[in-house]
């Protein structure tokens, strides 16, 4: 992904995030002339698993990357809500809101040693281990690699984050 400003002066959002609002977003990479993301518009809440589910290609992670502040919309914007209201990404100190604000799990995992079920369970126990506090959790297809009963473990996981008040996006395909 092309490097992007972080806006180290922009707001340090320190609250936890009550809902993300996609109002008419449009994005595509610079070498394609077709809209990855076309005018979406979505909520996204903390009293459920809010899915994206799709086809590959259809922009599910993108999204995510939108989400992270690692890429920008051409046009519309994403705003975070906390109970103190409602701030559009573009205003945040995106490294402080990657650091502190969110938990990212996906399917590649970075440990080395083992299958790609251990690997991928490994990661899983990593992030929701060192990453507690946040209070946005974005889970990439990290559990397409696990057996049943660990992914029936996961799925309990991520039951106990929404029950805590953490607002939890899943791609799925």
């Amino acid at each position: 992904l092309k490097e992007k400003n972080n806006n180290p002066q922009g707001l340090k959002l320190g609250d936890p995030v009550k809902k993300i609002v996609f109002n008419n977003v449009f994005f595509h990479y610079t070498q394609q002339k077709d809209w990855t993301i076309n005018n979406y518009s979505r909520s996204f809440e903390t009293d459920k698993i809010n899915y994206l589910i799709g086809k590959n290609g259809t922009g599910k992670s993108t999204m995510f990357y939108l989400l992270l502040g690692m890429l920008t919309p051409q046009k519309g914007e994403i705003i975070i809500y906390t109970d103190k209201g409602g701030y559009n990404l573009e205003e945040l100190n995106l490294n402080h809101w990657r650091e502190s604000n969110i938990s990212y799990c996906s399917h590649q995992t970075l440990v080395k040693e083992g299958s790609t079920g251990q690997k991928q369970l490994a990661n899983i126990g990593k992030i929701l281990t060192e990453k507690v506090n946040s209070s946005l959790w974005l889970f990439d297809e990290s559990d397409n690699a696990l057996d049943k009963e660990n992914q029936e473990n996961f799925n309990q996981q991520i039951d106990n984050l929404v029950k805590s008040g953490k607002l939890v996006i899943r791609i799925k395909h």
